[in-house]
């Protein structure tokens, strides 16, 4: 065994593809033996520095060629890595039989999870009956071995895709880290947060310095974040706020830096768009392109607090005159038009 523990390990990392195969790993029978595995058992396998797959012990007839061990497993479920696209790791790996470790079982008492969606319409269904998708995710969970730590691609599963769930992030159990745990019946689950995959990808994390444009920040904080967080209050005064603000200056002054800096101060999500991104030499082209923005940003906005943000305007908005050609009124008054809809109040959650 311990000549075959020094043998190379090719390992293929593939995508569930049902309920089948939900965190199964093909795993030969000497090289199981050697790393202190036992059948059905849940191992760890290391793909590179930080991103590690979870998985159950399934052997088979041993394939030990002249080059190495080969090891086939689903990345269902695995560690290191935020993205829910699990094409990220999907590929061909070679490791050494050091990076297989077997994972010693025990109960989890208590978890803590993150909850992402597909689209916004999934959590406007999950607002509407929140103890029966609760339910139903302890259900889903039951499925998994899960770590502290680790991520569960659920596109494949299908109680997932009935709830439009696509990725469950485990934030926190009351495991260690040599440990791993199904969730049962008596398993106390708290339900960190649940946002869609589109909220997510447009949420703005990271923070930039403004040099010299700290008081215009204060002034966007005052006028679009306090309408957000005292929304009653401005409707009992009888306050109106602003459902649209312009900002004006040279190209390279900063106006895109505020909003994101906004944004990444509110957790407010980013829907962001151009001119150069719209434009097209087909009729009614443009108008279209701004609509499916428009809309998009609207459908974000029922979910949580959104910012829509429409650079060089000027130039998508150009002055009414009789010179004008019929494109530019047009899309003009559509532009117009989604700035007056209720959708692009600002509002709170």
């Amino acid at each position: 065994i311990v000549s075959e523990m020094e043998e190379s390990v090719f390992l293929a990392s593939v995508e569930s593809y049902g309920p089948g195969d939900i965190q199964q790993c093909l795993i030969p029978s000497p090289l199981l033996l050697g790393v202190k595995g036992t059948v059905g058992g849940y191992m760890k396998l290391s793909l590179t520095s930080g991103i590690c797959l979870i998985c159950r012990a399934v052997p088979v007839m041993d394939t030990c060629s002249d080059v190495g061990f080969q090891v086939i497993a689903c990345n269902c479920v695995y560690m290191g890595m935020t993205s829910s696209a699990t094409s990220l790791i999907t590929g061909n790996y070679t490791i050494s039989s050091f990076q297989i470790s077997a994972l010693k079982f025990a109960p989890i008492k208590d978890i803590d999870v993150t909850v992402i969606l597909n689209t916004v319409e999934d959590v406007l269904k999950y607002r509407k009956n929140k103890q029966c998708f609760k339910d139903s995710l302890r259900e889903l969970l039951k499925l998994y071995g899960v770590v502290n730590k680790s991520n569960i691609n659920c596109r494949k599963n299908p109680l997932g895709e009935l709830l439009g769930i696509s990725q469950v992030i485990i934030v926190k159990c009351s495991l260690s880290s040599h440990e791993v745990g199904v969730v049962a019946t008596n398993t106390i689950i708290n339900l960190s947060g649940v946002e869609s995959e589109d909220r997510r990808r447009m949420t703005v994390h990271n923070t930039v310095s403004l040099g010299g444009l700290d008081k215009i920040l204060a002034y966007l904080r005052r006028i679009i974040v306090e309408p957000w967080m005292r929304k009653e209050q401005f409707n009992r005064a009888g306050v109106t706020y602003p459902s649209g603000i312009l900002l004006v200056g040279p190209p390279g002054c900063g106006k895109t830096s505020l909003v994101r800096q906004l944004c990444a101060e509110t957790g407010a999500c980013l829907v962001a768009t151009a001119a150069a991104e719209l434009v097209s030499p087909y009729e009614e082209e443009m108008e279209k392109n701004f609509v499916k923005v428009a809309e998009q940003a609207q459908a974000l906005s029922e979910e949580g607090p959104c910012l829509f943000f429409i650079d060089e305007i000027d130039s998508l908005c150009p002055m009414r005159t009789k010179e004008s050609s019929l494109h530019d009124q047009r899309l003009t008054t559509q532009i117009q038009h989604s700035e007056d809809q209720d959708a692009w109040k600002l509002r709170s959650f």
